[in-house]
C-alpha cells in the first residue's frame, strides 16, 4: 500500500514540475533555455537563439528540438548531452519535446 501512495505522490509532484515548466515557456518567466526555447516557439530560428547561451543551455535548446547537429563537440552524442544537463534542465527538454503545440 505504501508502495502505491509513493507512486502516486511521486507521479503527482512529476506532473506539477512538467507544468511549471510548461507555465516558464509560456507565460515568459524564464530567462536563458527557457527563453531561448520560447522564442524558438514562436517562429525564431533554433541556430539563431543558442548564440549566447551557455553550454548546458545549448545542449538542453538543441535536445529539446530534436538538433543534435548543434551539440557541442564535447557532447555530440545524446548521452553525453543529457548527462551534463541539470534537473531543471532535463525537464524542460521533456517538456518542450512533448508539449502540445509541438503535435502536428
Amino acid at each position: 500500500m505504501d508502495d502505491a501512495l509513493d507512486m502516486l505522490r511521486r507521479a503527482k509532484a512529476e506532473k506539477a514540475a512538467h507544468e511549471a515548466a510548461l507555465a516558464e515557456v509560456t507565460n515568459g518567466t524564464g530567462g536563458g533555455d527557457t527563453g531561448a526555447c520560447r522564442r524558438i516557439l514562436n517562429g525564431a530560428e533554433v541556430d539563431e537563439e543558442i548564440g549566447p547561451l551557455s553550454t548546458s543551455e545549448t545542449i538542453a535548446v538543441a535536445l529539446a528540438f530534436s538538433r543534435l547537429d548543434l551539440l557541442p563537440g564535447d557532447y555530440d552524442n545524446f548521452r553525453d548531452a543529457w548527462q551534463r544537463l541539470d534537473t531543471r534542465q532535463r525537464r524542460l527538454v521533456d517538456t518542450v519535446a512533448r508539449a502540445p503545440w509541438r503535435r502536428g
